[in-house]
């Protein structure tokens, strides 16, 4: 279906709807009479406008009711009349099949990959017996209260055939999830937590198929992983400054290391002056360094370094005549 829209809502007056509406007339007049590319380009709907008004492959009941009556009573090739809609008045086109054969035949494939999708997902929990623990919604709210201290741990928040899903893999998808999951997290009820792990069950389960079906990802696909991965390190060493150690800078005794760990240590520093040269570590990253050494978060220094910062935050804006905005971290 393709259609050409001229804008009309109930904020006009009624002789600037009926202005639209002859305007409509006037364009399906053009269109009738096989000049659709000329009509189009008064088309007040910019999506459809860029592909010369074409709305796609649509099914019944998937659009307001005036546009779907029209749409379907429509034989090929066939205009219908000016249609009236919430959204304004529409000059309504069905192309003979010779016309959109490719353009029909991706829409309907589209569609019915979607439905396949559709029914593989819901059947999926059912088939490898998904089981989402008793005790998951707890363990949902203590994982987003520390989510760095359950990175490691095994327990488990659900299971199905051929594997599980933990608490440390909880802790990871935090890394991707929007922020407010994790906040919203404390006022979930038990059941919306039990959703949320069998939601995220779902794609451990997806994982577990792909391995067994054996597909890997493209050479393609994981290049331009590699290379998304490059960048994100390279502006992280150029953070860091670490990109631009020189042999000359190692000729006084210092090593490159001793010269790396110096510029890693004077980099919270330039963040206290600089905020916006902040780079975050990639998560991926950041897990493969906590598996290679030990390492230990401090509260109390955390806390400690938080207030130092904040006074001396206080003590260069005092200097400078600056009132710091209540709440200002």
């Amino acid at each position: 279906i393709r259609h050409i829209l001229i804008r009309a809502d109930t904020g006009m007056s009624s002789s600037q709807i009926e202005a639209k509406r002859r305007q409509a007339e006037r364009l399906r007049t053009e269109a009738a009479g096989g000049a659709w590319e000329r009509a189009n380009q008064s088309n007040e709907d910019p999506n459809a406008k860029a592909q010369s008004g074409t709305v796609g492959v649509i099914g019944r009941g998937e659009t307001v009711q005036p546009f779907d009556d029209a749409a379907f009573a429509l034989g090929p090739g066939q205009v219908a009349p000016v249609t009236a809609t919430p959204f304004g008045f529409h000059v309504i086109h069905r192309p003979g099949l010779g016309h959109v054969r490719e353009q029909f035949r991706r829409g309907v494939e589209q569609r019915l990959v979607a439905r396949l999708d559709s029914t593989y997902l819901a059947e999926l929990p059912k088939r490898l017996h998904l089981k989402v623990r008793s005790s998951a919604a707890a363990t949902v709210r203590e994982v987003a209260r520390d989510p760095m201290e359950a990175r490691q741990s095994r327990r488990v928040l659900a299971s199905f055939d051929g594997g599980r899903f933990t608490a440390g893999d909880l802790a990871r998808w935090f890394d991707l999830l929007p922020a407010q999951a994790a906040q919203q997290i404390p006022t979930a009820t038990d059941d919306d937590l039990k959703s949320f792990v069998q939601a995220l069950a779902r794609n451990a389960m997806l994982l577990a198929e792909t391995h067994t079906a054996g597909v890997e990802l493209t050479s393609e696909e994981f290049g331009r992983l590699r290379g998304d991965v490059s960048m994100q390190v390279f502006e992280l060493k150029t953070a860091l400054r670490l990109d631009s150690l020189a042999a000359a800078d190692t000729a006084a005794g210092r090593s490159r290391r001793e010269l790396a760990a110096a510029r890693v240590d004077a980099y919270p520093g330039r963040i206290a002056e600089e905020p916006q040269s902040l780079v975050p570590v990639p998560a991926p990253l950041a897990d493969h360094l906590r598996e290679r050494v030990a390492w230990r978060v401090y509260p109390a220094g955390l806390q400690r370094a938080f207030d130092l910062a904040r006074a001396q935050r206080a003590a260069l804006d005092s200097a400078a005549g600056r009132v710091a905005p209540e709440g200002r971290r």
